[in-house]
């Protein structure tokens, strides 16, 4: 299988090299054709159907997903063509198979805010937690598990995956609850249940199963439809600004670089927007955001204090109570609970075009 795989992609970067070199835009057509035919339709397809198998709402989208990469990838080759040295593709299998992963999680991430939520804790929680894992294969896929489960044989298809990992899949609440015999899983932190679920399924785990897996035993609800806020709000929650990059990395720097642009760009609102939105900030499950730039090292608890307008000891004072309710902020800032929410709007708004314009 390895020496295939190999062998696949040297075909088909042999085949960009000729595409790009070609002498006339018939040869050039020739190769491109070979190349989406043999290389890029393949992998591009194999993709969306891993990533979004099985029934739901995305099931009849993934033709258009299939269509819209390739549109992608003929796009960028034609830029290569007009000029092969500005941005080189060094293997084009993994740059089609990397960009097929993106325009599924772009999709998904849209589809599915909460899990992508979810998503980003895990992946924050697996490269931290002493003696657990997250690495990606040569595939493109995202697998997390015990430290050292790197290096185990892994077949390519879910056929070879054991009945635990199937059970996993299939009944997660049940498998976690066979993890923490005698535990309520619902109730367990990930330091608890993470460790206990790879112990029970003895293998690596694609990312995405886990992440549908948590949010079966943590019943984590999707929204069908944009609706307002608690505080009369419209539009996406704050802490949606706090997800991953567009490009879904999952290494701790891409993150810490997205956090401190973000960081950035919040320290550009007036004083009172950063106090409405920072001192409210919550992640999925109610909690406080502020700490993700502390976790992080983006900025100090002292850091945060000057951004909302406070002394660090007054900061420190309300840190353990925070995410705070419109009533208290507004207390703070000496306004109304219903300027308090005007000002959020507005920051958040701010941040959401500042964020797209820095290609976030």
């Amino acid at each position: 299988m390895p020496f295939i795989r190999q062998q696949q992609t040297t075909d088909a970067d042999a085949l960009l090299a000729a595409y790009t070199a070609a002498p006339t835009e018939a040869d050039a057509d020739a190769a491109l054709a070979r190349l989406f035919e043999d290389h890029a339709e393949p992998v591009v397809a194999r993709v969306v159907r891993r990533k979004l198998r099985g029934p739901g709402p995305h099931a009849n989208d993934a033709e258009d997903l299939r269509g819209q990469v390739m549109l992608q990838l003929l796009t960028r080759l034609a830029e290569l063509r007009a000029d092969p040295h500005a941005r080189p593709i060094q293997n084009f299998g993994g740059y089609a198979a990397a960009a097929a992963y993106r325009a599924c999680a772009d999709y998904l991430r849209a589809l599915y805010p909460q899990r992508h939520s979810l998503r980003n804790k895990l992946r924050y929680f697996l490269t931290h937690q002493t003696g657990l894992a997250l690495w990606e294969t040569a595939e493109g896929e995202w697998l997390c598990g015990r430290r050292g489960w790197q290096d185990l044989p892994r077949g390519p298809e879910a056929a070879v995956r054991g009945a635990r990992y199937q059970e996993l899949r299939e009944d997660a609440r049940r498998a976690a609850e066979r993890a923490l015999p005698g535990a309520d899983p619902q109730a367990a932190g990930l330091e608890a249940l993470l460790p206990a679920l790879f112990d029970y399924v003895g293998e690596p785990v694609e990312l995405d199963d886990l992440v549908a897996a948590l949010a079966e035993v943590w019943n984590v609800k999707e929204q069908q439809q944009a609706e307002p806020s608690r505080d009369g709000e419209a539009g996406p929650a704050a802490v949606e600004l706090l997800a991953a990059p567009r490009i879904d990395l999952a290494d701790e720097l891409a993150q810490r670089m997205y956090l401190a642009r973000l960081w950035r760009e919040l320290l550009e609102l007036p004083v009172r927007q950063r106090a409405a939105l920072l001192l409210n900030l919550r992640d999925a499950q109610g909690a406080s955001a502020v700490e993700l730039f502390v976790i992080t090292g983006v900025a100090s608890p002292r850091d945060i204090a000057v951004a909302v307008g406070m002394e660090p000891d007054e900061f420190a004072s309300i840190w353990n109570g925070l995410p705070l309710e419109d009533k208290a902020v507004a207390e703070l800032l000496g306004a109304t609970r219903q300027q308090v929410i005007n000002l959020r709007k507005c920051a958040r708004e701010r941040l959401a075009r500042r964020m797209r314009a820095g290609g976030f």
